[in-house]
């Protein structure tokens, strides 16, 4: 059984990258300086933990359902690019990837995958030395399960992915 899911943020990832960095290489100097937004580029790496529980239905005649869990960590990742236009409103876009954890499921290889793109509205506090901010957003992050599944009435494994 697959599924298919959208995928509009990752075809155009390098497009926002080429952004990014015209962003940067702008001249500066006190005129543009005066006149341009604060931007910002960051990253976050760490290490993120995912969990998924799969239900499988065998058998047409007599159905039975199994499910399996896959529970694990693995490097994940978050980039942002953001941009401050007013000393105390800024906005932000991200992407997020959780990694792609693995394991076994119905006793075969297996893994999971966490990621999409994530946008944030920023409103500074007027707090001086630091900058203290309340930030809200929303983020359409898709999930996958990927690997295989033998039926006991079938000798050939069946891959699937939702």
């Amino acid at each position: 059984m697959n599924s298919t899911s959208s995928t509009w943020f990752p075809g155009r990832f390098p497009l926002l990258m080429l952004a990014v960095f015209a962003l940067l290489a702008q001249p500066r100097g006190k005129a543009v300086a005066a006149e341009s937004p604060n931007v910002y580029v960051g990253a976050v790496v760490g290490e993120s933990h995912v969990e998924s529980k799969t239900s499988l239905r065998l058998g047409d005649l007599f159905p039975m359902t199994r499910t399996e869990e896959i529970d694990g960590t693995h490097t994940g990742f978050q980039v942002m690019l953001g941009a401050r236009p007013i000393s105390w409103v800024g906005g932000e876009v991200d992407y997020i990837d959780f990694g792609k954890p693995g394991g076994t499921l119905f006793g075969h290889p297996a893994d999971v995958s966490l990621k999409g793109p994530a946008a944030f509205g920023v409103l500074y506090l007027p707090v001086p030395v630091i900058d203290l901010y309340l930030k809200a957003g929303i983020a359409r992050l898709e999930g996958s399960v990927n690997g295989s599944a033998c039926s006991p009435c079938a000798c050939a494994i069946c891959t699937f992915t939702f």
